[in-house]
């Protein structure tokens, strides 16, 4: 009889140690995080393929009047929008904290929506943020933000309603999985504002050729070969659009496309000789949600040349030259881009 009481006091010893570690490793959360969880798409971590979609949250506010800010992290990388207004966009990275953004001005006394799209090369991910004002938390991620899959007018502003639109899932509290603990960044980002023009650099010219890749480049790539049909031996071939910014160096790239698409592009930056050696890997790849028709870089990048696979409808490519800044006005491209006349002069972001 002894030997079971024995196992018994055994498990609970160890289960009162891992309690005692969680609560160890729960005291390090910055209290501005918590509550928050590690939330995603319902059905997204099954598919292994690029998704893009919006995680929404609508709440109340009864006062703006202390300091408000949004701490957030995702991976793959998240844009972020706050009442219609594009806010910043980042990704999570080992060790990295999360981002922290100072909303005065962006929220108002009563509702507010905020939006964050989310997308992930391998289906699989998770977003973190919490809503705060002096370390406390007034809205966080959780299993009541909801999740749209496709793009409609109104959405970012709040006029769109979510209505049943389902709930996201929840991987728990951190730490969880791969992402461990999290802390946040010292530094407070400010809004994105509006591109003036001089921010703004448009493509100088593009041109179109062809990019064949064997089986094994393409599996290298990333691509899914199994979706293209290809035999032993064959190569894919696919429209490759080149654009050159005419060396500005460094920026965020933009693009906006003809028409609402589904199909993800692959993107690779700088001279042939260094972008397109067989099979490297692409720098970017870009899936849109359903139904968007514009695409932002969440990171800067030496962008001089844009080498993008698998493109035939992109209408516009600029680069945002200024640091945290972008805008949801395009100013207009100057004369002769992509060979169409600029709209008549008139007001500018």
């Amino acid at each position: 009889m002894k030997r079971p009481f024995a196992v018994l006091a055994a498990v609970l010893a160890v289960l009162l140690l891992l309690e005692r570690g969680w609560s160890m490793v729960r005291a390090d959360l910055p209290a501005e995080l918590e509550g928050a969880e590690w939330i995603w798409a319902p059905g997204a971590a099954e598919t292994s393929v690029p998704v893009a979609f919006y995680l929404a949250r609508d709440f109340d506010l009864a006062s703006t009047d202390e300091p408000l800010r949004f701490a957030v992290t995702a991976e793959g990388e998240y844009q972020l929008f706050v009442n219609g207004r594009f806010v910043g966009a980042g990704s999570w990275m080992q060790d990295a904290p999360l981002d922290v953004y100072d909303l005065d001005g962006l929220l108002r006394v009563g509702r507010n929506r905020i939006l964050v799209e989310l997308r992930s090369m391998r289906g699989a991910g998770g977003l973190l943020g919490s809503l705060f004002s002096a370390s406390e938390p007034l809205l966080v991620t959780d299993a009541d933000w909801q999740v749209l899959r496709h793009h409609r007018k109104g959405l970012h502003e709040g006029v769109a309603r979510l209505g049943r639109a389902p709930q996201a899932v929840s991987w728990g509290a951190p730490p969880t999985g791969r992402w461990g603990t999290v802390q946040l960044a010292d530094g407070v980002l400010q809004p994105a504002g509006k591109v003036p023009r001089s921010a703004v650099t448009w493509a100088m010219e593009k041109s179109r050729t062809e990019l064949c890749q064997s089986v094994a480049e393409l599996e290298e790539s990333g691509v899914r070969v199994q979706d293209l049909g290809l035999g032993p031996g064959e190569s894919f071939c696919q429209p490759l659009l080149v654009v050159d910014f005419g060396g500005q160096g460094c920026g965020y790239l933009e693009l906006e496309l003809e028409a609402a698409t589904e199909k993800a592009y692959r993107v690779w930056f700088g001279d042939r000789a260094e972008a397109l050696p067989g099979a490297r890997t692409a720098d970017e790849q870009i899936v849109l949600v359903p139904g968007s028709r514009r695409w932002r870089a969440s990171h800067s990048r030496d962008a001089s040349r844009v080498w993008i696979a698998g493109v035939d409808d992109v209408v516009g490519a600029r680069l945002r030259l200024q640091d945290n800044t972008s805008g949801d006005e395009w100013p207009p491209p100057e004369e002769g881009v992509w060979g169409l006349e600029p709209p008549a002069a008139g007001p500018t972001s």
